[in-house]
């Protein structure tokens, strides 16, 4: 899979501005970050600092949840609502609209 997607890649010239251009620059960034993390945390056996901290049961859950609650508040302030209310509004499905047509529809 990943050789047709980088012959692909190679094909359109390593471009990324075409559509879903600005997405698949966030991606790739994100991936290299995992990599660096990677190569930087496989230096040692036990990584120090804050990536060290991430494995701590307590330290850790605490650095999640702070990233957590900004991203909550980002996420609030440009989609009006916060992630979990979105999560659940997106589960469920649909209604049917509620107006007199559809009534009177099956009326006839």
């Amino acid at each position: 899979m990943s050789s047709v997607l980088g012959a692909r890649f190679r094909r359109s010239g390593g471009r990324l501005d075409g559509p879903g251009g600005a997405l698949v620059q966030n991606h790739l960034a994100q991936i290299l970050l995992v990599h660096m993390l990677r190569a930087h945390a496989g230096q040692t056996d036990r990584p120090t600092g804050w990536l060290g901290a991430l494995n701590e049961d307590g330290i850790g859950a605490a650095l999640r949840a702070v990233h957590e609650s900004a991203f909550s508040t980002a996420f609030r302030r440009v989609v009006g609502t916060s992630p979990a209310q979105f999560r659940n509004q997106a589960r469920q499905p649909p209604r049917p609209a509620a107006n007199g047509n559809r009534r009177a529809r099956q009326r006839s």
